[in-house]
């Protein structure tokens, strides 16, 4: 069935247009991402957590996981900042860097609602990336579930370093990093349940053309609401930037997994 977008999404899908030339033009000029350009990458796996709908979403995700911590606005300072958490739900360790039509990106940071962006930088402990829990900001439409929020818990305890870096290092080498995704329907006043555990054991580069989508959705799990659909133009303006920089194509896996094929496919149902 078709699926007309919301007032919100219009909106997003505007503002992201708008948008988009200054974005751009920051990414060319920055030479990397506008926003989380720098980055730590590890590989993992995830395992289902929870009851009825709860473990039903978390089967969805189970499996080799890939998750990038990163600062949203500077490259080499660790000063006062949102971070992100980006993740991957694969069916493949090695195919995990490409982003295949099946696999899910979810992109969370310590921003829990669209109205709290400017101020989030302020109650965000920037100086570690297992300090914060991680929120999906906008809600997620769960095929055949309804509407959630999601929300990234570190259930690992921070280490001692002089950098982010060093502090995931260090726990690491304590054993694998554990996180706990949690989730709760839209409505207000519902509570966060886990739905799956992921246990992180291996550093990986981070590579300048490992791209996340948000509209990568292959375990059914579809962005709804403004700031999801603002990223529809701003990414894809991003990417085409940064593809001028390295002089290589613009990176987009085949299938439904960008924002145009996203609205396309909307529109077949």
């Amino acid at each position: 069935m078709k699926r007309k977008l919301d007032s919100s999404e219009r909106l997003g899908l505007i503002a992201g247009g708008l948008l988009s030339p200054l974005v751009a033009a920051g990414s060319w000029l920055r030479r990397s991402r506008l926003f989380h350009p720098r980055g730590v990458v590890l590989i993992g796996h995830a395992t289902a957590l929870g009851h009825a709908d709860q473990r039903l979403i978390g089967t969805r995700l189970a499996g080799p996981v890939l998750v990038r911590f990163s600062g949203a606005w500077w490259k080499g300072r660790e000063w006062l900042d949102v971070l992100g958490c980006a993740l991957r739900f694969g069916s493949s360790p090695e195919e995990l860097l490409e982003g295949l039509p099946g696999d899910q990106d979810l992109l969370l940071a310590t921003i829990r609602l669209p109205i709290t962006t400017l101020l989030a930088a302020l109650s965000t402990r920037f100086h570690a990336f297992l300090a914060n829990a991680y929120f999906g900001v906008s809600p997620f439409e769960l095929r055949g579930l309804g509407r959630y929020r999601l929300r990234l818990a570190p259930q690992s305890s921070d280490a001692f370093g002089s950098t982010r870096e060093e502090r995931l290092r260090k726990a690491l080498q304590r054993g694998p990093v554990r996180l706990e995704l949690q989730a709760r329907p839209a409505k207000a006043g519902s509570e966060y349940a886990p739905v799956a555990l992921i246990e992180l054991g291996e550093l990986r580069s981070d590579e300048p053309d490992l791209a996340f989508d948000p509209f990568r959705c292959g375990r059914g799990i579809e962005p709804v609401g403004f700031v999801h659909f603002m990223r529809v133009r701003t990414y894809a303006a991003s990417r085409r930037a940064r593809a001028l920089v390295s002089r290589k194509p613009a990176r987009v896996a085949a299938g439904p997994t960008n924002g145009a094929a996203f609205l396309a496919s909307l529109a077949s149902r």
